[in-house]
């Protein structure tokens, strides 16, 4: 399955250094280990933490793990500030346009893992659609983030920055509002309709936050500038599936009640994950098996209503901020 990426990655080793011009620190500096350790400290425990607290709610070991995490987060920053080559330019981020779309990349990010998260459980086991045409339902909306991110320059020529980052972003907000009403059968078609939208918006809004990323840094400072974008991106991502990863499957857990007929080692394994429900149903025999799947389907689906309800509160806040912030600026 991972190799069909290898034709694009290898087409890409050999346009990018045809295509896009090269950029360099004169004076870069060594790398700095402690930074890259403390980074480290920083990320792990914290999201460790975090998903713990969701799954197994509040207890002094996340508690402590997320402190830690915290605290080396904040070294981390001071450290930045002393070193003469930092390895993450905090000073970047006195420039608003340029905090704004580093925040907005976060943001989306962070909310756009949920559905990746949750959609091909949902067409496969929900649905009970083979997987193959699970792939089929959401190939539209990888090709339109596609199509999106080659044609957002264009459009911001003719309609400005602003407006086709907020485009963007009100698309991705359609795409998850759509999720929230998905019923537990006959969704596939919604599901189609709400990832294209979530792919056109995020080929949009991610291709325009990253231009103005580097637009709003100097020429010696774009590869900082993109190592932070880059990390917002990674970081957004990892935190989307540890906290709204948990939120999905807190919400399946205790929205699953048992069953009659069904053992209590059955549905504790069944709260687990769907998957681990759909195998207790198998070897639960008669009605109880049929009744354990179908309330398990119910559980998800209503753990991907609240999923995606919070995702679009994430999305219209960083519209919030894009409006605020760079408005006036329609054609730049």
């Amino acid at each position: 399955m991972f190799l069909i990426n290898l034709p694009v990655m290898a087409v890409l080793l050999v346009a990018l250094p045809l295509l896009v011009r090269e950029s360099r620190d004169p004076s870069p500096g060594p790398l700095d280990f402690a930074s890259v350790a403390l980074s480290l400290l920083a990320m792990l425990p914290a999201v460790y933490g975090i998903k713990k607290l969701a799954s197994d709610g509040i207890a002094p070991l996340p508690l402590a793990l997320l402190f830690f995490g915290l605290t080396a987060g904040l070294v981390f920053v001071r450290r930045q500030l002393r070193l003469e080559h930092p390895l993450i330019d905090i000073g970047l981020f006195r420039n608003r346009r340029f905090s704004v779309a580093i925040a907005t990349n976060f943001m989306l990010v962070f909310s756009m893992v949920s559905s990746l998260f949750f959609l091909t459980q949902y067409l496969q086991l929900v649905l009970g659609i083979s997987p193959m045409r699970a792939g089929f339902v959401l190939v539209p909306g990888l090709l339109l983030s596609i199509v999106a991110g080659f044609v957002a320059i264009r459009l911001v020529r003719g309609m400005g920055l602003t407006t086709v980052l907020l485009v963007g972003i009100g698309l991705i907000a359609v795409g998850y509002g759509v999720l929230v009403f998905t019923p537990v059968s006959g969704g596939a078609a919604l599901v189609a309709f709400s990832f294209a939208a979530l792919g056109t918006g995020v080929g949009l809004a991610e291709t325009l936050t990253n231009s103005v990323v580097l637009s709003t840094a100097p020429a010696e400072r774009a590869g900082g500038a993109s190592a932070i974008s880059e990390t917002a991106y990674e970081l957004g991502g990892a935190l989307g599936v540890a906290l709204l990863g948990s939120v999905l499957t807190a919400a399946y857990s205790r929205g699953l009640a048992d069953v009659p007929g069904v053992t209590g080692e059955a549905m504790s394994a069944s709260r687990e994950t769907l998957g681990a429900a759909a195998t207790a149903a198998e070897a639960t025999e008669g009605d109880a098996g049929v009744a354990l799947m179908d309330a398990a389907r119910e559980a998800f689906t209503s753990s991907m209503h609240v999923t995606s309800a919070i995702a679009v509160v994430i999305v219209l806040g960083a519209g919030v901020m894009v409006a605020s912030v760079l408005r006036g600026r329609a054609h730049e």
